[in-house]
């Protein structure tokens, strides 16, 4: 796995990478060595609080996924301060198919209910500050939803899936439209979890949001995040089409 050149943290979301500012909280495409630390030190907090995860030197929480080149990392930030994450990985033909997370533990499932060259978006290491709780946590995950929005649409994302444990699906219901599709539950050794596989079409899913307060987006708001997340040209190319 890539290892960190330094443990530079950012201290504020960078202009050039920034998403658009919603009610105070703004939205940031991480793409700096410093704002990637940053969403690490998050992620483990969030996933120490509740003991997924064991105490480590550097206290940043990462994986190889996170620097592949379908993968993309967001943050929002609140009154100076990182408040929420979540990873967002496209499986593509722009990217030769490279295998997001969920085929290591549901490949038969995806396989069946989606078909082995179907693009879809995947979410996951979704992480809430543990001190920033309540409503206004919940406008927080409404711009990490609208910044998978924003990628699926550029790529042309037609299903967004994640692996939940099974106390959150009901959430993931209520709010996204996502429905289990897996027919059991996988363990992911490294959180201790047992998590199940979910997934609707995207269309659905971001018509369900919207409804619950997340910030519309349109064609052009698609075309300026292909830009600022450095989105290859050929994929540019299609959204200009």
């Amino acid at each position: 796995m890539k290892k960190l050149l330094t443990l530079s943290l950012a201290q504020a979301p960078a202009l050039a990478q920034t998403l658009g500012t919603f009610k105070g909280f703004t939205l940031e495409v991480c793409r700096n060595e410093a704002s990637l630390n940053r969403a690490f030190a998050l992620r483990y907090r969030a996933y120490l609080e509740v003991g997924s995860i064991e105490e480590n030197e550097q206290k940043l929480l990462y994986d190889e996924y996170d620097f592949l080149p379908n993968a993309r990392v967001f943050l929002v930030w609140y009154e100076g301060k990182a408040v929420a994450t979540v990873r967002s990985c496209v499986y593509s033909d722009a990217y030769r198919w490279l295998p997001t997370e969920a085929l290591t533990y549901f490949p038969t499932d995806i396989t069946s209910e989606l078909g082995a060259k179907t693009r879809y978006l995947e979410s996951n290491r979704f992480a809430v500050d543990p001190d920033f709780q309540g409503r206004q946590s919940l406008y927080a995950r409404f711009l990490l939803f609208r910044a998978h929005g924003l990628n699926a649409g550029a790529h042309d994302c037609g299903y967004i899936m994640t692996s939940v444990r099974s106390n959150h699906v009901a959430f993931y219901q209520r709010f996204l439209g996502l429905n289990p599709i897996s027919s059991g539950e996988a363990r992911v050794e490294w959180a201790h979890a047992d998590v199940a596989l979910l997934a609707n079409e995207t269309e659905e899913c971001f018509q369900a949001i919207l409804k619950k307060g997340m910030p519309a987006y349109d064609q052009t708001d698609i075309a300026n995040y292909a830009v600022t997340a450095g989105i290859p040209q050929v994929l540019s190319q299609r959204l200009a089409a």
